[in-house]
């Protein structure tokens, strides 16, 4: 048999295999019949499951001042309502869906407030995942995850492999598992000493902290070894809750829960129609294909009357255009990956035509140089957003600009290439390196509108 995602068909096909050692059989029973209790769904029905999640967060604020970068956690608070739907792909000719049928499943990740911080689809064709805060699609090979599965029935099954003992625990019957030292002997919860290592960089460090960010916070308790999770079962041997605590105790610290809200039957018709097996647009898109080659961008020198049309509003410009060159993307580049070649969120605007480039030429004080700096500029909401979706600054701090007499408020941020300004004028949101020499030149400059041309 071909090797895959663990099921609870290939645990019970080859249980001597995949079976715990520290599991008694009541909690083996009773984790099989909570696996296998799937609903029968007949024509036009979908199985709906709403449960309310709960995942520890880092409290300490981000430390960033500016509104140009990607909130921690995406923005997301602890608390959540996690809606799933699953249904038949096509609907069949007998009366019920049957265990052949290939099924579609929609989910969405929202706050009590009814805000959509996630959404995604599963299907024989498709398998995507669509994060509003950072404007991304997330391809997946179909059937390579096993997505369908909600996070209660994924723990049962782990349960099945690392153990478990059945207990009474008021109002009903759970399992619970503990493990004696979760960060350097995991079984069950394997993930959480990788939360460790990325959540103790710093957050600008690497990629990889956006995936910290799904998991609990969990650096300033990696020095604790013991942690429990209780798997609560009600009357009918559903899942009803699952809890992960520090200690051994159901009063221990708690580090994550799933509570079931709902568990129905419903009519394909009450699906929400905002739910769609296509893909929203967004601004990345990362395919299966995760090292595919990345489309070369091209440039082409602009005007400054260009570059007012390019952008829709206003625009600094030097008074005197002497040794400086405007640049824009010559083709409007959407979706795919971020740029690896980019070295700041700024030449990531340029090239997906989102800002446009003016190059200057400015004496280095240090090496007394000529040296070519670059001011962006660009429409503010989709400038912004971008910003938003993508930039993780080292620090930030309120500064003020220059322009002519004017003093304008701005913010100072710093990069992997060093401290820039962000500041708008009238719509437009321009970046460009600190520095006094890029300082000097700014309050020098013009704004130029479209109209005045």
């Amino acid at each position: 048999e071909t090797v895959g995602p663990l099921t609870v068909e290939r645990y019970q096909a080859q249980s001597g295999l995949f079976a715990a050692v520290d599991i008694d059989s009541a909690a083996q029973t009773a984790l099989l019949k909570t696996l296998t209790a799937n609903p029968k769904l007949g024509l036009g029905q979908a199985h709906y499951v709403a449960a309310r999640v709960y995942t520890r967060q880092n409290t300490a604020p981000d430390g960033l001042v500016d509104p140009y970068h990607l909130l921690p956690y995406g923005g997301r608070p602890p608390e959540l309502i996690s809606e799933r739907w699953t249904f038949a792909a096509q609907q069949p000719a007998s009366a019920a869906i049957t265990a052949t049928d290939t099924l579609e499943t929609f989910t969405r990740l929202s706050g009590v407030n009814g805000q959509v911080y996630e959404t995604s689809y599963s299907g024989p064709s498709d398998d995507w995942r669509y994060r509003s805060a950072e404007q991304a699609v997330e391809h997946f090979v179909p059937g390579s995850r096993m997505r369908r599965d909600d996070p209660a029935r994924s723990m049962a099954l782990r349960l099945l492999t690392c153990g478990g003992q059945f207990t009474d625990l008021a109002p009903g019957q759970a399992v619970a598992y503990t493990e004696q030292d979760w960060f350097n002997q995991p079984c069950l919860l394997w993930d959480y000493r990788t939360a460790v290592q990325l959540q103790r960089l710093p957050r600008w460090s690497s990629d990889g902290q956006l995936q910290a960010d799904d998991l609990p916070y969990l650096a300033d308790l990696y020095n604790e070894p013991t942690m429990t999770t209780i798997l609560r079962l009600n009357s009918q041997g559903q899942v009803a809750t699952v809890e992960t605590r520090i200690g051994t105790g159901v009063d221990g610290l708690l580090i994550e829960s799933w509570q079931l809200e709902r568990d129905e039957i419903i009519s394909i018709a009450q699906i929400p129609s905002e739910l769609s097996s296509v893909p929203p647009s967004a601004l990345f898109e990362i395919s299966t294909e995760r090292r595919a080659v990345q489309r070369p961008v091209l440039f082409q020198p602009t005007t400054i009357t260009e570059s007012l049309k390019l952008i829709g509003g206003p625009l600094l410009a030097p008074v005197a255009p002497n040794a400086t060159r405007w640049f824009a993307s010559q083709s409007i580049v959407r979706g795919g990956p971020p740029f690896a070649s980019a070295t700041t969120p700024f030449e990531e605007a340029l090239w997906r035509g989102l800002a446009i480039q003016l190059e200057v030429q400015l004496d280095n004080r240090t090496t007394s140089r000529r040296e070519a700096l670059y001011i962006y500029q660009g429409a503010a909401k989709p400038f912004g957003d971008l910003l938003r979706s993508h930039a993780i600054w080292q620090g930030s701090s309120v500064t003020t600009i220059l322009l002519g007499a004017q003093e304008v408020p701005g913010w100072q941020v710093i990069t992997a290439r060093g401290a820039w300004v962000l500041l708008e004028i009238e719509g437009t949101l321009i970046a460009f390196p600190d520095g006094r020499s890029m300082r000097e030149y700014i309050r020098s400059m013009q704004i130029m509108r479209p109209a005045t041309l």
